[in-house]
């Protein structure tokens, strides 16, 4: 009895083995199934990836039908940095437009000679250059925008001195020679001293006395034509400009420094005369607003 129990328990070890192997079989085979099919899932999750990442929003919305939000807040920075451009693009020009303007303005104001047909740069051009061949005609040139200058109230423009009480500034003139430049063209010979100096004087006037004359004004300083480089008639005027205004923004309010220059540089018989006007933004100072009583 004792040996048909031993061999019907060896029996049972013996199919319990059996199974064992082949489930360890079963597994390893299934493991190796899973290792092979992980690549290709990967790859293949990848290739979804990539393909999503390079769709344009319409193909995303259609392949999951989702709001594309980061598409519209693409559209509303585009349409917000066009605004912020088109704005600076429009103060720029009406800053350019502005300044120019005035340019003109004063070139009529303070500039002797100078006429409408200058205004527009074509070619070829309508007349020849603005300049002075004779001394006298140097010292007109300053006369003539020292006068314009005293009856700046009569201009149409909005233009003040840049004092603080509004009284008639200092002009400058300011020379630029040769330390020594003599011509001696009777004999083909000079006395020439190639460093250039500058000489500034200031212009003051009082109007009650009469005309003023700069040639005799300028007696005692000996201007010396043929060691003459180039002049400057320095002087400045303030203005406030309305059309910059708006609901938030007050007018701007400037000061244009004038510059009338005499260019001698080519020493031939012919010196040039030109108007700059530079633009300076000031502080804006608003003492009150008018306003319609009903």
């Amino acid at each position: 009895m004792d040996a048909v129990i031993t061999r019907h328990r060896d029996h049972l070890c013996e199919d319990n083995v059996e199974e064992e192997g082949t489930a360890e079989v079963t597994s390893f085979q299934t493991s190796n199934d899973n290792d092979l099919r992980s690549p290709l899932l990967s790859e293949e999750r990848m290739r979804r990836r990539l393909k999503f990442y390079f769709m344009n929003p319409i193909e995303k919305w259609h392949a999951k039908r989702r709001f594309p939000y980061k598409f519209a807040v693409q559209v509303i920075k585009i349409i917000l940095v066009t605004i912020q451009i088109w704005l600076f693009a429009y103060s720029r020009y009406n800053h350019v437009n502005y300044t120019w303007d005035n340019r003109i303005t004063f070139s009529h104001l303070f500039l002797k000679g100078w006429d409408s047909t200058r205004e527009i740069n074509v070619y070829p051009p309508a007349a020849g250059p603005l300049a002075v061949y004779k001394k006298h005609e140097f010292f007109e040139v300053i006369d003539y925008a020292l006068e314009g200058y005293i009856n700046l109230n009569e201009s149409i423009g909005p233009y003040s001195y840049p004092n603080e009480d509004n009284s008639l500034a200092e002009m400058k003139l300011c020379l630029y020679h040769f330390k020594t430049g003599i011509i001696y063209g009777f004999n083909e010979s000079y006395i020439f001293d190639s460093q250039v100096e500058e000489s500034c004087y200031n212009i003051s006037h009082d109007s009650s006395k009469g005309a003023f004359k700069s040639e005799k004004y300028f007696e005692k300083a000996n201007i010396t034509f043929s060691a003459l480089v180039r002049a400057e008639l320095l002087f400045s005027v303030k203005t406030v400009n309305f059309k910059a205004a708006g609901p938030i923004t007050p007018p701007d309010c400037y000061q244009f420094d004038i510059t009338i220059e005499f260019d001698n540089e080519d020493h031939d018989g012919q010196m040039v005369l030109s108007l700059d006007a530079e633009p300076i933004r000031l502080q804006s100072e608003r003492f009150g607003e008018l306003r319609n009583l009903k």
